[in-house]
């Protein structure tokens, strides 16, 4: 359980609305926020819990990954998006 959200990289000269999704079972869908993801460069961030006792402190549960950075460029032809987490866990 969790989120990822888009931000247009301005430092890259992006610019729009960010985009996010929530995250259940591991598959995210930015169609369902209404807002889609802005072509171009984006900072994405991962943000991901056990879904275990989530409360507004934490609404995932016990963090499992917490505020992931990564940076990639979403272009038309970009296929669906897929991220590697694997080893992020710091909080065993």
């Amino acid at each position: 359980m969790g989120m990822v959200i888009f931000q247009p990289n301005s430092t890259k000269g992006n610019r729009g609305p960010q985009s996010h999704a929530n995250i259940r079972n591991g598959i995210f869908d930015t169609r369902q926020s209404g807002k889609p993801v802005v072509l171009g460069p984006q900072r994405v961030l991962i943000y991901g819990g056990d879904g275990n006792d989530p409360d507004p402190d934490n609404p995932f549960g016990k963090t499992l990954i917490q505020e992931h950075l990564i940076h990639i460029d979403i272009s038309r032809d970009s296929p669906a998006l897929q991220f590697d987490l694997i080893g992020l866990n710091k909080w065993k």
